[in-house]
């Protein structure tokens, strides 16, 4: 069996309806059960400065995101890269705070009608601490929306993934249930992947494959290794969400 996929893929969704009809419906609620002003969270939608980045953003990103062991990608490149649009005011940043307590933020940017995420960090343990029903990152998603939709923005692009994933499969998950959709990337190259010799070097591949006429992936497939020990409540929850967008998905063991 071989399946045809892309080395990379890009997530995104249109902006003509509200962003509590496009999410995945149990989160909706939730995030109608507690507003960021009842938890007493500010936000700031401001021009990323090179000082803020360097003092607020890029100490944060290290501390949750970068010291991941599954991190492998050159932060110093993507710092470098950040930074060269920071010094042409390219990047725009909405961040949140609880009274003086910084709790993460997203760069972002827009060209024509569609908003582009860059890189964003939230506190993982905010929701926690804040007594929020959900993650404080998916209201951070729906405030972004909220805000470029009223501003006449068309679509919200969630940035270029590489693919297949053999970790962060969660991230994945993510980005579904925000209502954003997995698609052909122009700057991404085919790929054929034999499922019988496919080398799962961290025992186990998610994957996105057969894309229709606009780009829209079709299915998903999560492998594992016969005696891989993974995490069945992710991939069943990644299969109930896969269903809901729309996405016929399977579950292989190789």
């Amino acid at each position: 069996m071989t399946i045809t996929t892309y080395n990379a893929i890009r997530w995104r969704a249109t902006m003509e309806k509200p962003f509590e009809d496009i999410v995945y419906p149990s989160l909706a609620k939730k995030l109608n059960k507690k507003s960021l002003d009842d938890a007493e969270i500010t936000l700031s939608d401001t021009i990323l400065t090179l000082d803020t980045f360097r003092e607020e953003f890029q100490p944060f990103y290290n501390s949750i995101i970068v010291r991941r062991e599954e991190y492998n990608k050159d932060i110093d490149v993507i710092y470098k890269r950040l930074e060269d649009g920071i010094a042409i005011e390219k990047y725009r940043y909405l961040s949140a705070y609880h009274h003086d307590t910084f709790l993460g933020g997203t760069i972002y940017f827009c060209s024509d009608d569609i908003v582009f995420y860059a890189h964003r960090v939230y506190d993982r343990d905010a929701a926690q601490l804040l007594s929020l029903p959900i993650s404080i990152d998916f209201y951070m998603e729906r405030e972004l929306y909220k805000r470029k939709r009223e501003e006449g923005y068309m679509h919200i692009s969630h940035g270029l993934d590489s693919h297949p994933r053999t970790h962060g499969i969660g991230l994945s998950l993510f980005k579904l249930k925000s209502g954003v959709l997995p698609m052909v990337s122009k700057k991404s190259r085919l790929l054929s992947i034999d499922v019988g010799s496919i080398s799962l070097c961290t025992g186990e591949v998610f994957l996105f494959h057969n894309s229709d006429s606009n780009g829209r992936f079709k299915n998903a497939t999560y492998m594992h290794k016969k005696d891989f020990v993974y995490n069945q409540n992710l991939i069943h929850e990644l299969g109930v969400i896969c269903a809901w967008a729309g996405i016929e998905y399977e579950v292989l063991a190789v």
